[in-house]
Parts: structure tokens; C-alpha cells; sequence
């Protein structure tokens, strides 16, 4: 549909409502992005056109600069075991074995995620406290999607020693401004964010990447299935209990 078609659409809209119609329009040849009013004023509908091509752009530009600030910032505090990255860039890292996915729409979906996850690390002499930490991880960031979006999926690969454990959601992402705090404070909980879980999955896994606008959140978590039982041997963390970990 040519933009003036769209005009056209919106016009006729405009009056069969008699109240005021207002669209965003994006012209295919040029790359034009317009706000488009359209007030009814009997059989007559003024057309109001404002061009905010170059507002977008700059608002674009803001927010890729904070991104960036906020990448640099977490990276540093975790010693480079959390990183923000772009939903292409995390979907490089599905390399690898592939074993298996399973959809996230229900809380029998969790059962379900974390029985594949199980099975895989039966193959290796882990010991139960890393076995339990490491379900319990699952566990948390794909009950996050039954929380916060309407449905999800759970991937698992293996790259060498390394297991990586994909989650996704269609919801509305993580803003910006609440990251540092959702992802880096104990305890720290909107109806938004993780709470104690993220924080502790720092704790559980060797690292984990994130990538999140509005169009859904995805997370990989990373461990090394051959290096686990030494981590496990020398860290101070006890084991992780359900009843203290849990998501706004």
C-alpha cells in the first residue's frame, strides 16, 4: 500500500468516526517516517503531516549510546560474566551440538525444561550440589517467562565442555534504566525484573548473556560441565534453596 493510500484509509476513518485519527507512516521509497493526523470536521477531514524521520533517528542513536554505557558498565562489575548484547549477536551462539527445544507456555512447561536439562547433566559425575544449582537456574529463568510474557522457549546446546541453555520471551524486555539494578542488586525486584534469581544465576553460571527490547527477552545461561565440580569445591556459595530464589 502506497502511502497515499494509507492517507486515503485514514481519512475515510476519520470521518465514518467523526473523531480524530492519528498513524504513524513509513514511505518505502524514501524511508520517511511521518505522524499523521487526521481530524474530522463534518464531511470535511483536515490532514495534518509532521515529518519525525530525523527524531527517530536521533532517539535511535540515544538509546544505542546508552545501551553501549550500560553494556560497558555490567560487563566491568561481573569481570565479563554478564553481557548485553543485540538478539543477533546472541543468536550466534546457538552453536555447537544442538539437543534439544521445548516451548514455554504453561507451568507443566517448567517440569518439562528442566527434566531435558537433567538429562544432560546425568551423562557427566557432577556433583548434586552443582546438578541442583544448575536446575534450579532453569527453573527460574523459564518460570520468568510464564511471569512476564505470554509464552517462550527453552534451547539447549552443547560447545565442547560448555552447556548453554537458551530462554526467550515475546514480552516486553527489560528497560534500560532498571538493568544495572535487576541484574546487579540482591534482592532488587520490579514486576519487571528478575529479583533474586538473576542475581544468583551470576553466582551459578560461568556466564550469561542477555538481550532484551521490546519485543521479548532472551537469555543464555553458560557453564563449564568439566570445571563445575572444582567451582563447586572452592566457592563459598551453598547450595541455592527454591524458597529464597524467586521473580517480582
Amino acid at each position: 500500500m502506497t502511502r497515499s493510500e494509507q492517507v486515503i484509509t485514514l481519512v475515510e476513518k476519520a470521518r465514518r468516526q467523526q473523531s480524530g485519527v492519528r498513524e504513524i507512516l513509513e514511505e518505502a521509497q524514501s524511508g520517511k517516517i511521518y505522524d499523521v493526523y487526521c481530524v474530522p470536521s463534518g464531511d470535511q477531514v483536515s490532514v495534518i503531516f509532521f515529518d519525525v524521520t530525523d527524531i527517530l533517528e536521533y532517539e535511535k542513536r540515544q538509546e544505542e549510546r546508552v545501551r553501549n554505557l550500560y553494556r560497558e558498565v555490567i560487563y566491568s562489575v561481573t569481570q565479563g560474566k554478564l553481557l548485553l548484547v543485540e538478539q543477533k549477536e546472541i543468536e550466534l551462539l546457538k552453536t555447537g551440538v544442538y539437543i534439544s527445544s521445548h516451548p514455554i507456555l504453561t507451568k507443566t512447561d517448567v517440569a518439562s525444561c528442566r527434566r531435558q536439562v537433567q538429562e544432560v547433566l546425568e551423562s557427566r559425575p557432577l556433583p548434586s550440589k552443582v546438578r541442583y544449582n544448575i536446575l534450579l537456574g532453569t527453573s527460574e529463568a523459564v518460570t520468568n517467562v510464564l511471569k512476564h510474557a505470554t509464552e517462550g522457549q527453552m534451547s539447549l546446546y552443547m560447545v565442547g565442555d560448555h552447556l548453554r541453555i537458551f530462554v526467550s520471551d515475546n514480552g516486553s524486555g527489560i528497560d534500560l534504566s532498571e538493568l544495572p539494578r535487576t541484574t546487579l542488586m540482591a534482592g532488587y525486584s520490579t514486576k519487571h525484573s528478575a529479583g533474586w534469581g538473576f542475581y544468583l544465576l551470576l553466582k551459578v553460571m560461568d556466564r550469561i548473556v542477555l538481550s532484551t527490547s521490546s519485543q521479548g527477552t532472551t537469555i543464555m545461561l553458560e557453564i563449564n560441565l568439566v570445571d563445575a565440580p572444582e567451582k563447586a569445591a572452592t566457592d563459598n556459595i551453598t547450595t541455592l534453596k527454591e524458597g529464597n530464589v524467586h521473580y517480582a
